[in-house]
């Protein structure tokens, strides 16, 4: 009885009334946020998938096929299907030449139109997986071997002898590595991007 009292005291001064209201309306705006949030939990859905590197399919498009066959068995929703490694594409891309799995040569087919049919048609979504600085490769029209002055380089200015990596803090590669990623976004009917070696 004695805490009732106590509450019905403090509604009764004027300044607890103020603040009272302040809360009140401040968790209008909370339930509201709380409401919305809720709404949007609802509609999401796991995300299950698995990364494709370039070596397990080789650009063929029957691996390709059995590949995301297994995906769909196995109940994933989802593929990261790599398109660029070293500085080189796995697509058709006016910017860097065919990577070392598909012999440095075009296959015949683009694997990342061919990826994306085969993903949606399986009910499946597809994230081109792009590395995004790593450039070890130097065959011709990669950019390591295009740009050298690109590369990453220690403290004595030597540029990475192995492992490269095209250096972010240079305007150039990040105008151009955005160009390459734009070309992926804007030419296939991706369900998402993801940016890896980014370090």
């Amino acid at each position: 009885m004695q805490i009732v009292r106590k509450v019905n005291e403090l509604i009764k001064n004027p300044i607890m009334r103020e603040i009272m209201k302040s809360i009140a309306s401040k968790a209008k705006y909370l339930i509201l946020l709380l409401i919305i949030s809720l709404s949007f939990a609802q509609n999401n859905k796991e995300f299950r998938a698995t990364w494709v590197i370039t070596w397990e399919h080789d650009c063929d498009s029957t691996k390709i096929k059995q590949i995301l066959d297994r995906h769909e068995k196995a109940n994933m929703n989802a593929v990261l299907f790599q398109v660029r490694q070293s500085g080189t594409a796995y697509y058709n891309s006016s910017y860097e030449p065919w990577g070392h799995y598909a012999n440095y040569q075009n296959p015949g087919f683009d694997p990342l139109a061919f990826a994306v049919k085969e993903a949606h048609k399986r009910g499946l979504e597809l994230h081109a997986w792009f590395n995004t600085f790593q450039a070890s490769s130097t065959v011709q029209g990669a950019p390591a071997q295009e740009n050298p002055e690109w590369v990453c380089r220690d403290g004595n200015n030597n540029p990475m002898p192995q492992s490269k990596a095209l250096s972010p803090g240079l305007d150039t590669v990040r105008s151009y590595t955005r160009q390459v990623a734009m070309e992926i976004v804007r030419n296939y009917d991706i369900d998402g991007i993801h940016l890896d070696y980014i370090r």
